[in-house]
């Protein structure tokens, strides 16, 4: 074996370890969306569930408040996670699995209308495409963002900024099971600078 090949395999181990996706990046992303959309709106959460080997931890968003419209975001997801289940159940699929499945699902839903929400407030995303199971719905990653034409978040700055946004958000509840972040919450504008 040449002296030469180990470098070039480390470099290539460093290079594959930097392109894996995080762990958890729904709860990141999750994490992002909500720091995206705190200008404009109050949100009420709770705690992330506890983490399981399948399920990650993700906060329960209750709540969505804006100027003149109120969303019962935890409501609507629990409806389309329920037409989710009984559609699998009618297509054949075992109750039990589809109840696995569901969980899978809510998380989904809750960060996919999230990002729905940022983009009819004027965000725009470049996505990767993650990989989908036959039996769950997909969340695309967001790996730039851009706001009224302006990219505003490059690749680094996304996911240095999700991991800002989580560890707020975490730090929040301190000894509290749910909370209420005001819009324009301060601490999760300092997350995105742009929007300082």
């Amino acid at each position: 074996m040449d002296s030469t090949e180990k470098p070039v395999r480390n470099a290539r181990r460093r290079r594959e370890k930097i392109e894996k996706p995080e762990k958890d990046y729904e709860m990141l992303q999750q994490s992002l969306l909500i720091a995206l959309a705190s200008p404009y709106c109050e949100i009420s959460l709770s705690k992330p569930l506890t983490k399981t080997k399948t399920i990650p931890p993700i906060f329960k968003i209750q709540n969505i408040k804006f100027e003149k419209e109120e969303m019962d975001f935890g409501s609507v997801v629990e409806e389309k996670t329920k037409q989710i289940v009984s559609n699998e159940v009618n297509h054949g699929i075992d109750e039990n699995k589809a109840k696995r499945h569901s969980e899978i699902n809510r998380i989904s839903i809750a960060v996919n209308m999230l990002f729905d929400i940022c983009l009819e407030l004027g965000y725009f995303f470049t996505l990767k495409k993650s990989r989908k199971m036959s039996s769950t719905i997909r969340i695309d990653r967001i790996e730039q963002v851009y706001l009224n034409g302006s990219l505003i978040l490059s690749k680094n700055q996304v996911k240095e900024s999700s991991f800002k946004a989580y560890n707020i958000l975490n730090a929040l509840f301190d000894t509290k099971e749910t909370i209420v972040i005001p819009q324009n919450c301060y601490e999760l504008k300092e997350v995105i600078p742009s929007l300082s």
